[in-house]
């Protein structure tokens, strides 16, 4: 089983990973994007959070590895947005770790949903990734 498909059965958040096309340098072409949308509106409840960003935290800090190939994403909505963890390159302990600290971190919201302003957040925080630099295309759009 790979690594997505343990994330994505560990975790009950929606996750999106995404990997753009790109022209970047060569040191940098096989970085994988892997972003998670958590949904902290109302309906889900504190306990329901508290269980959703304890296991996507225990999840990155057990299951990425720490050879540069990922890079995480996390945003966090409600009626709000906020990109808890922003394209960080998980390429040590250090930057795995803290990336699971920053998902622990995570509030609450507890307010309405607003999932099209989640997946903008997330469409940006993607593509003005520093893995992506100098040039990015997002559905062909130059973006970098």
């Amino acid at each position: 089983m790979g690594l997505f498909n343990k994330l994505s059965t560990t975790v009950s958040a929606a996750v999106v990973a995404v990997r753009l096309a790109i022209s970047a340098p060569a040191a940098n072409a096989g970085v994988i994007q892997l972003g998670f949308i958590m949904d902290s509106s109302g309906s889900i409840g504190s306990s329901n959070w508290n269980t959703i960003k304890g296991a996507l935290a225990n999840a990155v800090n057990t299951l990425v590895p720490t050879n540069g190939a990922y890079e995480n994403t996390v945003v966090n909505f409600s009626n709000t947005t906020t990109a808890a963890v922003n394209h960080v390159l998980i390429d040590s302990v250090a930057a795995r770790t803290s990336a699971a600290n920053a998902i622990n971190a995570m509030a609450f919201i507890g307010n309405t949903t607003n999932m099209a302003a989640a997946f903008s957040a997330m469409t940006l925080a993607l593509t003005i990734s520093p893995q992506l630099s100098p040039v990015a295309t997002y559905e062909g759009k130059i973006v970098g």
